[in-house]
């Protein structure tokens, strides 16, 4: 039937449903889904409409006048506009003439596109639909009339186990970073695919049935590569010489991939010739997949490979040959369990579920089948190959019509814990192409457990969704949202971390795709959240005109770094998919807030309270009613609730709506006030529409605490009333500390300090100071919540001092008394089982060792001054492996074509992963490693630990030179050449005797004495005692350190060194001198610069220095009774030091070096 000029069938003539009774008759089906329609199709009246299709170099299909309608699995037809696609040289489609290719979009909908091809094999379409991939195919092998429509997610896997191995490539100097996205132009691609004597007798045992079969599976991949790339593959002229039927005689191994690996190249380049191709790949019915990276255009371009005993359909052609294609276009796997992971680009959860992921065969599964989509990462990968890398070699390159689509995103963000997010995208096409807009989380570390946990600190949470025409995610999907369920594969933090998340957009133009992507940080606070909707809750009823108080849980969310001062209330009528109602804009993110519910009822009203200019929301629990409202005057109240300070008035503004023309006077009341505190209502009796204001005074006159102030009204429709909370606060009291306890040793580096929350404090003020005076303050992070984390590491062996107060709007609160403790020990060792050669033959590993005697359980531990020298960095992974074999990645074949490394890992450094520079890959810097270090933490330091460096290609070489690691142990017993069983520091004034005794020596040179005072960061060396060389016998020995400064705690440790440089620490041990007001303490003495000076007397005072003639060099004011001099400008020699305080005066010489 021809209307208008399309020629088009309809759909009850073209399909017609097919009873159930009559399908056992119709042969053997190698496709069946668990759900389908079954259709008789009008071969003849098909053969027609496709024969009227233009081809898509005349006419693009949005404008093709072919219009041919397509039965829905759900009984619905659809209509698309097709034109024909060359993906067969002349030569072959001269051989093959009835094996013809589609493309299509929707009619009024060019976002949702169709694939066809028509031949031997009969009839099969795939086609994107906001539902899912809509797929059809014969019923039944060999029956061309009966059909069956269905969606992917019907189609389960065989169960049938499939392997995929990659092989690495040949080198490229391109980089994913050269390019995000591709330049908007077609690529065609000469193809050559073999197939095994298996393969092919599974098919039919025929070339035309063979080359069906090898048609329909390279259309379903050019659907997804020509959408997300513009890649188009061409079979070659004579890809029929590689159809194989007897397995005595073909040249392939069909169950085994990697064999048949070396056989596809050497047969391909044999029978074809390598320069009549571009990329070769075989089928095959065993072997699983095998591919090499980035090989079209290179010596390597026919190293693919894809067996599977049942290699038809969709699991086919998605899941397995579009993923090993796409190894040999430059993709990586992207799942994130551990089923041949690749560190850099394991982006998705579990066994992920898109094209280079592994569903179905990598538990915990997301999903049973790969969806028809590449992840943003492998656009990333692909893209940049066939642009920048050899890729971009061979192929013929058309420029379309076709402009680059734009998408930009906001951030970055930081977000409250456990609680929902959306994320949105801009978009623009100067085509107006039909975008569609796929967010997908960018964090490729290894996740602690999958599926993942709410405490995962690193790695994705979030599984990729289709691409949809919204440009807004929602974290996790709506639908969980609403159910109140966590989706297993979208999980919201519950813990503090960072995640970055990309946007890629697709323009789904008909003449081949192209895409732009835009990333964003969100970063999740800890001590904020969740942020949660209290009410309403249940299944309320509400009336229009009425006013309804909405709550919800602050959790911290008003406090930087999350920092929301407004929300939004927005009414969802639809259950809450929608909602286009703002009940509240911009107000107070205090937790509460009176709404007025305008005109319109719904049986699936929803609420969401969301961050005025942040991405996090909270939905209530379940839909509630709105019905319709009479005449009637309705009452609220803002604010809905007031926290204030005694030295202000509490004021609210009281509003009385009017609906459907009410005009009744409303008498209005109070009660509840706090006793001692006046109540001023601007206005009894107030016409509805208007407002009365009401003021609570005098608050200093009531008790802190919480009240509820009621308002009463009354009118001729009716009484009604509202509780408006007062909270009256103070200043916060002395805060109690909590971990750790005073005087605690052997603390982390980067500690967590807690305390007692205070009822009345909105946040605290902490002071981390080195002396017990805080004048030596090292951190003072405001505001924190009841605990806070060092993201530094602090000194080690170092004592610290820290104290705490509450701050509030009515005052900020005292010190807390002030605690201590010392941190662990950090110690070097240095490996010297170096230099080691990195052959430039072959794959090689070299393994570099540290063997540590010494014993203590491991807090932090760092890589440090990795260095040597390589030749394309890109070969090399690095590893550490403890004494119990743990092994972490510290990184992962970076820096591409660059050469050699210089560079320490730290994973508390503040430089990230993802930033490490090149030549030489790191310069000398310390990053955060690939894989966190902290796995180390908790386990035994003592044994042998091993750099591990992996070379993965041949013709590279290099070196190991140096590295070496610093641990941080508790309990720390050093592996002394001695064996020391007593070491004390006692307290003797005039100075502080240290006194230790060893059992036995061996090759012991002596000790170097070192001092640190309260409020030094450092060791100082103070002495030296001669040890006895070697002895069997006890021996004591004695130091007395006559410059000890009074009235500061003084820490020593003993530098043992033996003859042959070897060298071990004591304990810590720490003596304090009394301090007197007739005191004057100075040190060190001798001094190389700094002077410390302190006296007993903290009034006013100065410190003058005289040179030996007497003459005034310098004058400083001292603060309580303290000051420190520099004297490193001053020329060596020996000075008086001169303090004077009132009617007293203190002097001493100092010699300076």
């Amino acid at each position: 039937m021809a209307c208008s000029g399309i020629f088009a069938q309809s759909g009850p003539a073209l399909w017609a449903d097919i009873p159930k009774e009559n399908l056992a008759a119709e042969g053997s089906r190698p496709v069946v889904p668990v759900s389908f329609r079954a259709l008789r199709l009008d071969t003849v009246s098909l053969a027609h409409i496709l024969s009227q299709a233009p081809h898509e170099k005349d006419t693009p299909p949005s404008q093709s006048a072919a219009v041919l309608s397509v039965a829905m699995p759900g009984g619905q037809t659809t209509h698309y506009r097709i034109v024909a696609y060359d993906m067969m040289e002349p030569a072959l489609a001269a051989r093959f003439p009835e094996e013809r290719t589609f493309r299509g979009v929707e009619v009024g909908n060019a976002r949702n596109t169709i694939h066809l091809d028509w031949g031997y094999n009969g009839f099969h379409a795939m086609a994107r639909r906001p539902e899912g991939t809509l797929l059809i195919d014969p019923y039944a092998q060999g029956n061309h009339s009966a059909y069956i429509s269905y969606y992917k997610h019907d189609y389960p896997t065989s169960g049938a186990p499939f392997f995929c191995q990659v092989e690495e490539g040949e080198k490229w100097s391109g980089s994913p970073e050269q390019r995000v996205a591709g330049d908007c132009q077609l690529r065609s691609y000469r193809l050559a695919v073999a197939t095994t004597a298996e393969y092919s007798n599974y098919h039919g045992g025929t070339a035309p049935l063979v080359q069906a079969a090898v048609v329909t599976a390279i259309n379903r991949v050019n659907e997804v590569y020509f959408n997300d790339f513009g890649i188009t593959l061409v079979l070659i002229g004579n890809n029929d010489l590689l159809y194989y039927f007897n397995a005595g005689t073909d040249p392939y191994t069909n169950n085994n991939g990697s064999v048949m690996l070396n056989q596809n190249q050497a047969n391909i380049d044999n029978v074809i010739g390598s320069a009549n191709y571009d990329i070769g790949h075989v089928f095959s019915t065993g072997g699983g997949g095998i591919a090499q990276l980035s090989v079209p255009c290179t010596g390597s371009k026919a190293r693919g490979v894809t067996g599977l005993s049942a290699p038809i359909g969709d699991p086919f052609y998605i899941d397995y040959v579009a993923h090993e294609m796409g190894h040999q276009f430059g993709a990586n796997h992207t799942q994130n369990n551990d089923c041949n992971r690749v560190l850099s680009t394991s982006m998705e959860p579990g066994s992920a579920s898109t094209i280079m992921g592994y569903a179905g065969v990598c538990a915990p599964n997301i999903q049973s089948h790969s969806d028809d989509y590449f992840h943003a990462v492998s656009i990333q990968e692909i893209s940049s190959f066939i642009t920048a890398g050899a890729g971009n070699n061979c192929p013929t390159i058309t420029n379309p019509p076709n402009s680059q689509p734009v998408v930009t995103a906001a951030g970055p963000f930081t977000i409250p814990h456990s609680t929902p997010f959306r994320l949105t995208a801009s978009g623009s096409d100067a085509d107006n192409d039909p975008l569609t807009y796929c967010w997908e989380q960018w964090d490729p570390e290894v996740g602690a457990v999958m599926p993942p946990l709410s405490t995962n600190d690193q790695g994705p949470l979030f599984r990729s969704l289709l691409p949809s025409s919204s440009p807004t995610r929602y974290f996790p999907n709506l639908t969980g949202l609403l159910a109140n369920t966590s989706p297993t594969w979208e999980v919201l933090p519950s813990v503090g971390r960072d995640m970055e998340f990309r946007v890629t957009v697709r323009d789904n133009h008909s003449s081949g795709g192209c895409t732009d992507e835009q990333n964003v940080s969100v970063t999740v606070e800890g001590s904020a959240g969740p942020f949660l909707v209290t009410a309403p809750n249940t299944n309320v009823l509400w009336l229009e005109g009425q006013q309804y108080l909405v709550s919800w849980n602050v959790a911290n969310t008003t406090l930087p770094p999350v920092s929301c001062a407004n929300v939004d209330i927005l009414l969802s009528y639809d259950g809450g998919n929608s909602y286009p109602v703002a009940l509240a804009s911009g107000i107070a993110n205090n937790g509460a807030a009176y709404v007025t519910i305008p005109s319109g009822t719904s049986s699936t009203a929803r609420l969401m309270v969301a961050c005025s200019d942040n991405i996090f929301f909270d939905l209530s629990n379940s839909n509630f009613r709105i019905s319709a409202g009479s005449a009637d005057y309705s009452l609220g109240a803002q604010p809905a609730r007031i926290s204030t300070c005694p030295n202000t008035d509490a004021v609210y503004t009281i509003n009385v709506g009017a609906f459907s023309g009410y005009s009744s006077l409303v008498n209005l009341s109070v009660s509840g006030a706090p006793a001692g505190t006046s109540v001023n209502l601007s206005s009894s009796a107030v016409v509805p529409g208007n407002t009365a204001t009401l003021t609570i005074s005098n608050l200093q006159n009531a008790a802190a605490g919480s009240y509820t102030i009621t308002v009463n009204a009354s009118s001729v429709s009716g009484n009604k009333s509202i509780s408006l909370p007062l909270d009256i606060l103070v200043a916060p009291s002395s805060i109690g500390l909590s971990s750790p306890a005073d005087a605690t040793t052997d603390v982390a580096l980067a500690p967590t300090l807690s305390w007692v929350a205070d009822a009345y404090a909105d946040y605290y003020e902490l002071e981390l100071a080195l002396d017990a005076g805080f004048n030596t303050v090292v951190s003072n992070p405001t505001p924190v919540g009841a605990s806070w984390t060092s993201s530094a590491a602090l000194g080690s062996s170092a004592t610290y001092y820290w104290r705490v107060r509450g701050i509030s709007d009515c005052g900020d609160g005292p010190w807390s008394s002030a605690y201590s403790f010392e941190t662990v020990p950090c110690v070097n060792f240095t490996s010297t089982d170096v230099p080691k050669n990195i052959s430039p033959s072959g794959s090689n590993t070299v393994n570099s060792t540290i063997a540590i005697a010494d014993m203590g359980t491991v807090q932090d531990v760092n890589v440090l001054n990795i260095s040597g020298t390589h030749s394309w960095m890109a070969d090399l992974t690095f590893y550490l492996i403890g004494p119990d074999n743990t092994q972490r990645i510290l990184a992962n074949q970076l820096c591409t074509d660059t050469d050699n490394f210089n560079i320490s890992f730290d994973s508390e450094s503040s430089n990230t992963y993802g930033s490490i520079p090149c030549s030489p890959m790191g310069q000398g810097g310390t990053y955060q490693p690939s894989q966190s270090l902290t796995a180390y933490n908790g386990k035994a330091m003592n044994g042998t630990w091993t750099l591990r460096v992996s070379d993965g290609y041949n013709f590279d070489g290099g070196q190991l030179q140096a590295w070496s690691l610093r641990v941080c142990p508790s309990g720390y017993q050093s592996a002394l050449p001695v064996e020391l069983v007593l070491f004390e520091a006692r307290a003797e004034a005039p100075y502080i005797r240290l006194y230790w005794q060893t059992a036995s020596e061996a090759d012991n040179a002596g000790f170097e004495v070192q001092r640190r005072v309260e409020g030094e960061k450092a060791y100082t060396p103070i002495g030296w005692v001669a040890g006895q060389g070697d002895s069997r016998a006890p021996e004591d020995y004695e130091y007395l350190d006559r410059e000890a400064p009074r009235g500061l705690n003084c820490y020593y440790r003993l530098r043992q060194l033996d003859y042959d440089g070897r060298e071990g620490y004591s304990p810590v041990r720490s003596a304090r001198l009394g301090f007197s007001d007739g005191s004057l303490s100075l040190w060190p003495n001798p001094t190389t610069g700094a002077l410390h000076i302190r006296i007993g007397d903290s009034g006013p005072a100065v410190v003058r220095l005289f040179t030996a003639s007497g003459q005034a060099v310098l004058e400083e004011r001292m603060e309580d009774g303290q000051a420190r001099l520099d004297l490193s400008r001053l020329p060596a020699g020996v000075y008086t030091v001169q303090a004077v305080s009132g009617r007293r005066a203190w002097q001493e010489r100092v010699v300076l070096e």
